[in-house]
């Protein structure tokens, strides 16, 4: 059975209960291949999403900024016997909500721990990716971060929290994962401490940022760890854990060296059901070797956590790592599910496609629009997706461009087809967004679609409104997935010159299921979207 049966099966099983067929958003980008396409979604179309029929519905409302995808679940069995669809969100504060997803009623809140604070990381000169989202400032909560993964058919939730013992004497921090209810939010088992060492190579969970979504695959729940922002000593790590939270397998990429950290934007790992696959950022310290994992995707054995085969660029990455922070690992990688290959981008803009069974190249291509050797370039983050044989890019500002006024570069929303001829890969560029641009951290896209009906085709957009790397408003914008007349993306809506905007959820992507768009930010709620007949 091909993986998108055994999707749809699932999605059948689970919504057997309910009046029209509903799909679980059990991870992060809908699969384990981590496509970021919905291809059941069967309500919202370009027919429909415009300002006419399309709009905002409610705002679900939470303490900490929302950096992980939130979840949805349908039919959930709760602890009074009420059977609700479900949207689960995490947050920076380390808490976990649990909203019906048609009544918007709060059925539980549940706090895990003092979250870690982001003051305490690269004190000298201030570490701000994590600012504070319920009072404005700087410096905020590093509590849930990575996207939880959900295994519906024990009812469980998997997470990570970053805690510390005590909020005002201690400052150390530790990572421990959870199993949760989806019913209540309560601990299944007890929680376990993220803990381990490799060649000597102690886990820190000081200098351990868990930003990817978690993974999981055959009853085992896989985690991986980059940094905060370079700092030393740090290091590339994936644990793996079954179902009742022991440990089965640990694995540092880079045991000697601070580098290979896993952040992939907040992409989780992506398998093929045969191997993992991850990529890893530049080496921050020494010169780099050949036989190195840093600036790779790894093919990884899902039992040992061994690699089993790597896609590298040595020497070239050498002189990514020391210009401007060059590194590979800042996008997720993408199991194209009709081909043996696996798609994956780099700060610098390069898009690759890689050969599963060889993990060599089979085609480089430039997918941004601004590039200068030097400081300015615009590279791949989480504006990826891959849906019925096209490859969805909006990339962001990776570098400084000086003109008269520092910012970043801009880019746009572009679209690849991909076939193959008798030499090998055809890529062709079929269209691309006009009008508008988006600099440092770039979009953050999704599609949802009908099947494989190219007339059903969305992608949403969660874009920043300025090009800076602080706080800012963002937009959620959507467009035909495969209407390209005249080259062009055709715009179907977008909440820009709405009254009630949000401050954009950096890395974040939004939520497509069942006719409603679940949009992460950080203003203090998650905002709901969908067809106004649903609020009539």
């Amino acid at each position: 059975m091909t993986y998108w049966l055994q999707l749809l099966a699932l999605s059948l099983l689970v919504s057997a209960a309910s009046a029209r067929a509903q799909t679980a958003v059990w991870t992060s980008h809908y699969d384990n291949y981590r496509t970021g396409a919905n291809i059941e979604e069967t309500i919202l179309t370009p027919e429909n999403v415009n300002r006419s029929t399309f709009g905002r519905l409610a705002g679900l409302p939470v303490s900490g900024c929302v950096f992980a995808q939130p979840l949805y679940i349908p039919n959930v069995q709760m602890s009074d016997g009420s059977v609700r669809n479900m949207v689960y969100i995490a947050t920076t504060a380390n808490m976990v909500y649990g909203y019906d997803a048609n009544d918007y009623s709060l059925q539980f809140s549940v706090g895990f721990g003092n979250p870690a604070p982001s003051a305490d990381i690269l004190p000298e000169i201030g570490y701000r990716d994590f600012p504070d989202c319920d009072t404005g400032e700087e410096f905020g909560p590093i509590g849930i971060v990575g996207t939880p993964v959900i295994d519906i058919w024990d009812n469980a939730m998997y997470l990570v929290v970053n805690t510390i013992d005590n909020a005002r004497l201690s400052h150390v921090h530790r990572h421990f994962l959870h199993k949760i209810s989806l019913s209540t939010g309560k601990d299944l088992v007890p929680r376990v401490e993220i803990k381990g060492s490799y060649e000597d190579a102690p886990f820190q969970s000081r200098y351990q940022l868990q930003r990817t979504a978690l993974l999981l695959l055959n009853q085992t729940i896989y985690i991986a760890f980059g940094s905060h922002q370079d700092e030393y000593p740090y290091q590339g790590w994936l644990f793996a854990y079954d179902s009742n939270l022991r440990q089965t397998a640990v694995r540092n990429y880079s045991p000697l060296k601070s580098g290979a950290g896993i952040w992939q934007s907040g992409g989780g790992p992506s398998t093929d059901g045969n191997y993992i696959y991850v990529t890893t950022g530049n080496l921050s310290e020494g010169d780099v070797e050949p036989h190195e994992y840093s600036d790779s995707v790894l093919q990884i054995d899902p039992i040992t956590l061994d690699v089993v085969a790597k896609t590298s660029f040595y020497p070239e990455n050498q002189g990514w790592d020391l210009n401007f922070d060059l590194d590979l690992g800042t996008t997720r990688p993408i199991i194209i599910p009709e081909t043996g290959q696996v798609l994956s981008g780099s700060k610098l803009g390069d898009m690759f496609l890689i050969g599963r069974q060889t993990m060599e190249v089979d085609a480089r291509w430039m997918a941004v629009s601004y590039y200068s050797a030097g400081i300015d370039w615009t590279g791949i983050y989480n504006g990826l997706a891959y849906w019925n044989g096209t490859i969805y890019v909006w990339p962001g500002g990776g570098g400084f461009a000086y003109g008269t006024e520092p910012g970043f570069p801009i880019d746009s929303l572009k679209a690849f087809s991909l076939g193959g001829t008798a030499e090998g890969v055809a890529l062709s560029a079929i269209g691309q967004s006009d009008g508008v641009g988006v600099g440092y951290q770039g979009s953050n896209i999704v599609i949802s679609a009908n099947g494989w009906d190219q007339s059903t085709g969305i992608v949403w957009a969660h874009t920043p409104a300025s090009n800076t790397s602080q706080l800012q408003t963002g937009y959620l914008r959507a467009y035909s997935a495969s209407d390209f007349s005249g080259g062009l993306f055709k715009a179907l809506w977008d909440n820009s010159g709405d009254e009630d905007v949000n401050l954009f959820a950096k890395y974040n992507q939004p939520l497509v299921a069942n006719g409603k768009v679940f949009l992460p930010t950080f203003s203090g709620q998650v905002i709901v979207y969908g067809l106004l007949s649903e609020n009539r």
